[in-house]
């Protein structure tokens, strides 16, 4: 450890305060007043006498700050009070005490100062009652920080259905955030004087009334013509549309019943107090895969477009029409026994029911703009339009009773495939291409598979899984290291928590370019020694989001813009690591699967994800327009059919037809981000259900937890990759909860980490 020493001195000294010109002249005051770090009390509040104005040189001013002195009566220019204000507001004044404080790190040969910096003051006592203070002052500074606001608007915004706000919006809903003012008629905000208009808010700083009125009341919000703008808008929340769709086609439960949503956070990824993170069930700064990443924009909802529940989500709703609030086919209800023997629309059985009927019966057309205004807010486009109007024309449809009406079997389908409209799922435009395009692939294999299979499965540890005690470094680090012995800096680094050299499993790193000749892992892993010493495992060791030192002011440009601190920003920079330009939104794995794809490779990259996580699918993410097969499977349900009694035997022939592939330079972004999702998803669950079906894994996986139910999926892909037409797989796997915060310990390691101690043997077993 390198000695140290602390330096303290005046900011300002004795001949400044006592009428001499300022030091630094060709410096402004404000650049002077910056060097003041330490606050001090107004001077009346000492003693009579202590503190005195200096006249002779206060105020001094050059036209944008203001310096008041005041000297102690002691004399010591370390012990004086120095106001400064603007100059336009001279009574505003902040008081400063004018003492500079350095600790100097100093040479160990020669104790001479090799590095300084400000020695951090601490006004705090040890009582109750300043810790009460300081906790205030901390929450205060959050609170009264300049980024609260727009922070705060960004958020709320993209929560309110518009995932890119313009930097105007932004600011129009932080000045109502911050003056607590927001008026109809202009939007001016803070004038008491407007009377051209209704007012909210109550003028305080922070108020949620004046915010939410800007939000809802804005241009950006309510003019029509920006649903035209295809980056305008976003996709809609799972749950939103669940809730949607129960309240416009009038949903009535049972006498005996109350609506009751089962498992809907496994399901579709969203459920109303069933946040399984802290951070909120999507990442504000997650862009879907195609024209959205691509584009540098994000879409937070499309953090729940993996197979698994989108799939579920059609299922439920599927269901929810033609069976009423049951688990038939996948609904969200409870279970209904001898679901095969009850026809679509038999509600005897059910929870409870959609009611609604559209008040012109006898005109399909009139019908269809009914539920048009209902699910879509009008902006069904004339060819999804054209297609409902198609399929109700069906012969399976008549009127029975002569009468012209729409019978409820034409509703029912209506709503099925209004439920299916990319309309319904996101907030803009659609413009679909015209009929002579290329309509949208539908994936497959390409070819008999020729090379040897490889394949790489990823397990990526979210949150924070404490590597340092994971590979620790343990001896023969003297010479390697320059003379410094690394386990005993390490010990000195992680003091209490540090792990001993005796509960260490041991490794030979003699032949790597590492300081040291041993290394240790860590004592509840045995198995990763194991497969290191079987040349099965390797580990990168120094590698982390911070590509070189730095300091708050250049640490965004030395790492590309990403964030160092956050969970989400963390997890991307890990997951994407390096995809700027060309390749921006691919991650690690995506890029190496296109690498393999380029070099004529039948490549596919899975990942099992899962919504909710916080790298999600973008390590895999790849060139949109490369020939590597890329999927998000695995859920707690796994791929089970999608509407196994279709109100028409063409269903997915219409479904995939309303949402056939848009305009790319005219088409809304997030409604063909979702069509694009749920078109691939319906596919590859399809694809997996009937290909699962024809292998059972003979190895035993541990029950109970997502990493031995996700290795026992991948095991099952690995064992039909010639049916799948794969040569190179790269499997993705999340497993979370390594946040060990003040459970940290010794030995502690989170339970997922002792569960992935046992499940890969079960996995490692299976590839014999």
């Amino acid at each position: 450890m390198c000695p140290t020493v602390v330096v303290t001195g005046p900011v300002f000294d004795a001949e400044f305060l006592s009428g001499g010109a300022p030091p630094l002249l060709m410096e402004d005051l404000g650049t002077l007043a910056s060097s003041l770090k330490i606050g001090a009390f107004h001077p009346d509040s000492h003693d009579a006498g202590t503190y005195t104005e200096s006249t002779t040189t206060t105020p001094w001013t050059d036209g944008t700050t203001t310096l008041r002195i005041w000297q102690h009566s002691n004399g010591n220019p370390q012990d004086a009070i120095v106001g400064v204000s603007a100059a336009s507001e001279p009574l505003d004044l902040k008081y400063y005490s004018n003492k500079r404080s350095t600790v100097q790190i100093l040479h160990s040969a020669t104790n001479a100062p090799a590095f300084e910096f400000r020695n951090p003051p601490k006004f705090q006592g040890g009582n109750r009652r300043d810790a009460h203070y300081e906790t205030e002052e901390v929450l205060d500074s959050y609170f009264y920080h300049p980024n609260t606001g727009p922070f705060i608007s960004t958020r709320l915004i993209q929560r309110f259905g518009v995932s890119n706000p313009s930097p105007g919006y932004v600011g129009r809903v932080a000045a109502a955030f911050r003056t607590g003012r927001f008026n109809i008629n202009d939007g001016i905000t803070g004038n008491d004087n407007n009377d051209n208009g209704i007012t909210f808010g109550t003028g305080k700083y922070g108020d949620l009334e004046s915010t939410i009125a800007a939000i809802l009341l804005d241009p950006d919000a309510r003019t029509p013509v920006l649903d035209a703008d295809p980056t305008h808008g976003s996709v809609r929340e799972p749950l939103l549309k669940v809730l949607h769709f129960l309240r416009s086609m009038e949903y009535s439960h049972s006498s005996d019943q109350f609506l009751i949503l089962t498992s809907l956070h496994s399901r579709i990824g969203e459920m109303a107090y069933d946040q399984k993170s802290v951070f909120s069930f999507f990442l504000p700064e997650y862009g879907a895969p195609g024209p959205v990443s691509s584009a540098g924009l994000v879409s937070p909802e499309a953090f729940a477009f993996d197979t698994p529940p989108v799939v579920h989500l059609m299922k439920g709703l599927f269901s929810l029409i033609k069976f009423g609030m049951t688990n038939c086919d996948g609904g969200f209800g409870r279970g209904r026994s001898r679901c095969y023997a009850w026809a679509e629309g038999d509600y005897r059985h059910t929870m409870g029911r959609l009611t609604y009927g559209p008040l012109r019966r006898n005109n399909p057309e009139q019908m269809v703009g009914e539920l048009d205004v209902l699910l879509t807010g009008g902006r069904l486009s004339s060819e999804s339009r054209a297609v409902i109007l198609d399929a109700l024309d069906d012969d399976r449809f008549k009127d029975d009773d002569d009468d012209g009406d729409v019978d409820d079997g034409k509703l029912r389908l209506a709503q099925q495939l209004f439920a299916a409209s990319p309309e319904f799922h996101s907030a803009h435009n659609l413009i679909r291409l015209n009929d002579n395009d290329e309509s949208r692939e539908h994936s497959g294999p390409a070819r008999e598979p020729s090379a040897p299979y490889k394949v790489i499965v990823h397990i990526f540890m979210v949150g924070g899984a404490d590597t340092f005690n994971l590979l620790v470094p343990h001896s023969g680090c003297s010479a390697a290291a320059g003379g410094t012995d690394l386990h005993e800096e390490y010990r000195l680094m992680r003091g209490n928590v540090a792990l001993s050299k005796g509960s260490l499993h041991t490794i030979d790193a003699s032949s790597s370019k590492q300081p040291c000749d041993t290394f240790g892992i860590h004592p509840r892993l045995p198995l990763l020694r194991e497969l290191y010493d079987g040349d099965e495992a390797a580990f990168f060791a120094n590698a982390g989001g911070m590509k070189k030192l730095s300091a708050k002011h250049d640490y965004r440009s030395n790492h590309g813009g990403f964030g160092l601190f956050g969970h989400g920003f963390q997890a991307r920079v890990q997951t994407v690591n390096g995809g700027r330009g060309d390749l921006f939104g691919t991650g690690v794995l995506g890029r190496l699967a296109d690498a393999l794809s380029d070099d004529g490779y039948l490549t596919a990259t899975l990942s099992t994800g899962g919504s909710g996580t916080a790298s999600k699918a973008s390590i895999v993410r790849g060139n949109p327009y490369s020939d590597t097969k890329t999927s998000s499977m695995g859920g707690t349900f796994g791929p089970t059919p999608f509407d196994p009694t279709p109100s028409v035997r063409s269903m997915r022939t219409i479904i995939d037809s309303m949402n056939d592939a848009t305009d790319p330079l005219r088409s809304g972004m997030f409604g063909e981000s979702w069509s694009a999702a749920m078109t691939k998803s319906l596919d590859d669950n399809d694809y997996f259900f009937e290909l699962l079906n024809t292998v059972h894994p003979t190895t035993k996986f541990p029950t109970g937890t997502k990493l031995g139910s996700d290795l026992r999926f991948v095991s099952q892909m690995v064992k039909v990759r010639r049916e799948r037409g794969v040569e190179r797989d790269i499997f993705s796997i999340n497993i979370g909860n390594f946040d060990s915060h003040s459970g940290l310990r010794p030995n502690s390691l989170p339970t997922t980490t002792t569960a992935s101690s046992h499940t890969p043997c079960a996995f490692i077993s299976s590839r014999n």
